[in-house]
């Protein structure tokens, strides 16, 4: 089975350690729970230039290096590449792409993987959803409901991680939300041997 599934905050706790860098650079106080939308500007009302300059900046720290896992991230990734094909599907820009491809050589010995950008919010012209259709994806990981929705629409069965920015997301007969890696490791073994 080919499965797809975002970085950022699916496999990797992104927001949190970004917002840590974000509070000491602006001296504000955000914490996780105040994000009612993954949109740093909507959240901040700082102007996208400025929040593009943040992330990029933050991109070359060494905190974006050593971003942590997700509980029960690593482990049900070396499990489900025992038997499928993983994809990584993230938004991050083309340029963090050496930098992404060694965090994942340095924490994934076999290497079953493939990763790729859709970078769509950086100018890059397809869609996690479109990236999905072309590689076949049977099942999809993810912690954005825009991106999330227009995987399920494409039909493709996508697993939305339940994070802050995602509590009041859509309904979609191919979209289920779930609580964690131990919950969802459990619902793709269910779904990959009902198939």
């Amino acid at each position: 089975m080919k499965i797809g599934i975002d970085i950022d905050d699916v496999v990797v706790e992104y927001m949190k350690s970004y917002l840590e860098f974000h509070n000491k650079k602006k001296g504000t106080n955000y914490i996780l729970e105040d994000f009612f939308s993954y949109s740093v500007m909507k959240v901040t009302g700082l102007p996208r230039e400025e929040i593009k300059s943040l992330i990029f900046e933050f991109g070359k720290t060494e905190e974006m290096d050593n971003l942590a896992f997700l509980p029960g991230a690593k482990e049900s990734i070396i499990s489900l590449e025992n038997n499928n094909k993983i994809f990584f599907i993230t938004s991050r820009p083309i340029s963090s792409k050496k930098q992404t491809n060694s965090f994942f050589d340095k924490n994934f010995s076999k290497n079953n993987f493939e990763v790729h950008f859709s970078g769509e919010k950086w100018g890059i012209l397809k869609t996690k959803g479109e990236i999905c259709l072309d590689l076949g994806i049977g099942f999809m990981v993810e912690d954005n409901e825009d991106y999330a929705l227009e995987c399920a629409e494409k039909g493709i069965k996508t697993f939305l991680i339940d994070r802050p920015w995602n509590k009041n997301s859509p309904e979609h007969k191919n979209l289920k939300k779930v609580g964690g890696w131990g919950e969802l490791i459990n619902l793709i073994g269910e779904e990959i041997y009902a198939n």
